[in-house]
């Protein structure tokens, strides 16, 4: 093995500090992929994953992938409903799940096709697999040569190797399809713009069940022989402890983390960050001010990219010898980027035209899953419509200026806005309402909605975002409601939610 009893992980919880080698993870998801096999598990079944970042998470991602099935990562913040419909439409046999959230899949198992549940963890319910029992068990030369075999016969191009659900502008979450091929090359593609290599130590505090925390980060740590640092959730103070204990060099990141740098300046010059190359902010815009405030106040690089869930996810990323600012980058290696008219489609080809972002790279996704409209609405002649608006300079470095779709980002997580209108219409006491991104200095975006009262309507809304938020993850929560008289709408009845972003925004500047 080439990079063998090189540390791979380091996993730091109030209990103890694991350290896992590139050996070991391999070793272990032999181990997995084999019991998968025993289980019943085929090439192609989905098995779901619902786990915190840790060890455990890494050997399900590649035990599962050697067994020749796919994942489908679940939000470990999922309710109950998100849960099923995952469940349901990406058709999982067998799920991989946390101890600690056994409670979400038991409620709901009779009601999926789930055949089998394995939990991490310690004492686990009778019902179910310990996934400890699967790593420990060893197998027989026989029985490994059926993991030489499933090699030779996945189909890097073709087959799936993640099924990641990801918003759209309607009310369900669709299956992004990537195979391997496109999960590989964007790693590659990553370890390149990043100038990754093996002597670096990364710092991994996103969430691995989003495609920013499973390939960029953690898979590219892997493909590139980089030992990551994996926190399961970010806290700054612990950030900054183990970039300091640890001598990090990589800091992938979102603009929530480094905003919330900023505000704590004080907390942050009590800690040695000489070991920092450089960060990466990604998920969602960061604001120029921002990158200039941790440049200058704590003398780090700060590199800022894009990318989709759909491209696996990197389109661009500011190269380390000539970064911009106010730019997302030049493309990826391999990947081309064109700005086209919104409306006609034609190829808007002088720098600095405004219009739709398109791609094309290796990196693009297979398709939608089970869902054929949608994709050839989104991919055309490989081309795929991010759905953003921007424009390329000269130089080739891309500029966003807004999003086309209708989602919210909240802290690099997407919101469907017609998810939580269909939920807060069901209030008695609601006769219209629209929801839209509100601009928020830390988080970037947060849900607010407009809503229209039934006349004698008695409610408040602390009880209208009560009964919606109850019902969803903690962060799709509505954190403003207004009280209106109208919805804007158009003559066809479609909100013109354009209208109520555009009220917010002049709101926002005036108070900054």
């Amino acid at each position: 093995m080439r990079y063998g009893d090189r540390v791979a992980v380091i996993h730091e919880t109030e209990i103890k500090t694991r350290e896992v080698t590139f050996r070991r993870l391999n070793t272990l998801s032999d181990r997995l992929a084999l019991g998968l096999i025993n289980l019943g598990v085929r090439k192609g079944d989905v098995v779901a994953l619902l786990e915190y970042n840790s060890p455990e998470y890494i050997v399900s991602v590649y035990g599962i992938t050697k067994a020749g099935a796919i994942v489908t990562p679940l939000n470990t913040m999922v309710k109950e409903d998100e849960a099923e419909y995952q469940l349901k439409d990406s058709e999982a046999k067998i799920i991989v799940v946390n101890r600690t959230l056994f409670d979400v899949v038991a409620s709901i198992k009779n009601r999926t096709q789930l055949e089998k549940v394995i939990v991490t963890g310690e004492n686990v319910p009778s019902e179910t697999i310990p996934l400890n029992f699967l790593l420990e068990t060893e197998h027989t030369l026989k029985e490994r040569e059926v993991l030489n075999r499933l090699e030779e016969i996945i189909s890097p191009k073709e087959d799936l190797a993640i099924l990641q659900y990801t918003a759209g502008t309607t009310g369900s979450p669709k299956g992004v399809m990537l195979t391997h091929y496109n999960l590989v090359v964007h790693q590659i593609q990553a370890t390149n713009v990043m100038w990754i290599t093996e002597s670096d130590i990364l710092l991994n505090h996103l969430p691995f069940f989003h495609i920013y925390g499973l390939n960029t980060c953690m898979a590219t740590a892997i493909n590139a022989g980089v030992s990551q640092v994996v926190m399961p959730r970010f806290s700054l103070k612990e950030a900054l402890e183990l970039i300091e204990r640890h001598k990090v060099t990589i800091w992938p990141t979102v603009p929530m983390a480094l905003t919330t740098m900023v505000n704590n300046s004080d907390l942050v010059r009590k800690y040695d960050l000489s070991s920092l190359r450089f960060i990466v902010s990604g998920g969602s815009p960061l604001p120029p001010e921002t990158i200039k405030k941790v440049q200058d106040t704590f003398h780090l690089v700060v590199q800022q990219g894009y990318g989709l869930t759909e491209a696996s996810p990197g389109v661009a990323h500011n190269p380390p010898e000539k970064i911009k600012n106010e730019s997302v980058g030049i493309p990826y290696p391999d990947t081309e980027c064109k700005i086209v008219d919104t409306e006609t489609g034609a190829v808007k080809h002088q720098p600095l035209q405004i219009g739709e972002l398109i791609v094309k790279g290796p990196q693009v996704m297979r398709g939608y899953w089970k869902n054929p409209r949608e994709t050839t609405e989104t991919v055309k002649d490989r081309w795929l419509r991010t759905g953003d608006l921007a424009y390329i300079d000269k130089e080739s470095y891309i500029f966003l200026v807004d999003r086309k779709k209708e989602i919210i980002k909240y802290k690099g997580f997407t919101i469907i806005p017609a998810e939580l209108e269909s939920l807060l219409i069901r209030h008695p006491a609601v006769m219209d309402c629209a929801v839209i991104g509100k601009p928020d200095q830390i988080a970037g975006e947060i849900p607010k909605a407009f809503v229209v009262l039934r006349p004698d309507a008695k409610t408040t809304t602390t009880e209208l975002a009560d009964f919606v938020n109850k019902k969803i993850a903690p962060y799709k929560a509505i954190r403003e409601i207004e009280i209106v008289q109208k919805i804007p709408r158009s003559p066809s009845g479609k909100i013109l939610r354009r209208i109520l972003i555009e009220a917010e925004r002049k709101k926002f500047h005036l108070k900054r």
